[in-house]
């Protein structure tokens, strides 16, 4: 049965990964949701509504993604984002921190599958200096080793004020969103 589950997962996940949606599943079992992330499936609604001790792992740099100090910093606005909507949403959720992190039923963990910065030569022209970021990532019950719910997001944008630390920081936010979506 075991099994039989997880190749259904990977198939669903396989084919949101690609941009195409899901037809034909039960209302009930799986939802996807794009009102707060790009693609999203909560495949345990129940387990969110219940809470727990929650560890969020601060996003790796997916491949092809260099890693350095401004991904570390972007991966850990990321997390504050989460965290901010998870606590100002009343969630069940206790986040731990890694003196802690021992104790958790549940973590977040994740990538960092771009991180788009403006070329040398388009910083001294007249052009749109455009930044980007893209994640996925995934909620997983510890005790169960079952996924709870994925994501895929991405921001991208030209305003000056904007850095990869304030595109993180919503797209942190934006996953909070989505996870307490279905608990309501």
């Amino acid at each position: 049965m075991r099994k039989k589950f997880c190749k259904i997962f990977l198939l669903i996940f396989a084919v949101t990964a690609s941009g195409c949606t899901i037809l034909g599943t039960k209302k009930n079992s799986l939802h996807e949701s794009t009102k707060f992330v790009k693609t999203g499936i909560i495949v345990d609604a129940e387990r969110i509504k219940k809470g727990g001790n929650l560890l969020i792992i601060p996003f790796k740099a997916g491949e092809n993604v260099e890693l350095n100090d401004q991904i570390d910093k972007a991966a850990l606005r990321i997390v504050k984002g989460i965290s901010e909507s998870l606590i100002d949403g009343d969630s069940n959720f206790k986040i731990l921190l890694a003196h802690n992190a021992d104790e958790a039923d549940i973590i977040i963990k994740g990538f960092i599958t771009e991180f788009g910065t403006v070329p040398k030569w388009k910083k001294w022209g007249p052009f749109k200096k455009k930044i980007s970021l893209r994640i996925e990532g995934k909620m997983i019950d510890l005790k169960s080793q079952n996924t709870v719910c994925v994501f895929q997001d991405s921001r991208t944008t030209s305003k000056k004020e904007d850095d990869h630390n304030s595109l993180g920081l919503t797209i942190g936010r934006n996953i909070g969103q989505f996870i307490l979506s279905d608990d309501k």
